[in-house]
């Protein structure tokens, strides 16, 4: 049963969702800011700061669980070697909404 289980669905079957915060998240990643709507935005806000917060401890196994949702070994790279170290010694609230 789904008691109190809240998610995001975005109007869209789980694949295309699954694939739609994946996009988003890599396009984040790689210009370091995005355009799109207030709802998408606050979800994937929890999602970049999980990626971030990977990246800020940087293990053989966090690189792994990142590359399993980015898909890039050339952007978890980039996520490990510059964006995880920007926020080392910050403890939370890595991204911002701006409306």
């Amino acid at each position: 049963m789904r008691h109190r289980i809240k998610s995001e669905r975005f109007s869209r079957p789980r694949a295309q969702k699954k694939a739609l915060v994946k996009a988003l998240i890599r396009t984040l990643l790689i210009n370091e800011r995005i355009i799109t709507t207030t709802s998408r935005a606050k979800y994937l806000r929890s999602e970049a700061d999980k990626l971030i917060t990977l990246a800020k401890k940087g293990t053989l196994a966090q690189r792994r669980r990142a590359y399993k949702v980015l898909g890039d070994h050339k952007l978890v790279s980039r996520l490990f070697e510059d964006i995880g170290l920007r926020f080392k010694h910050i403890n939370g609230g890595y991204t911002r909404i701006l409306s």
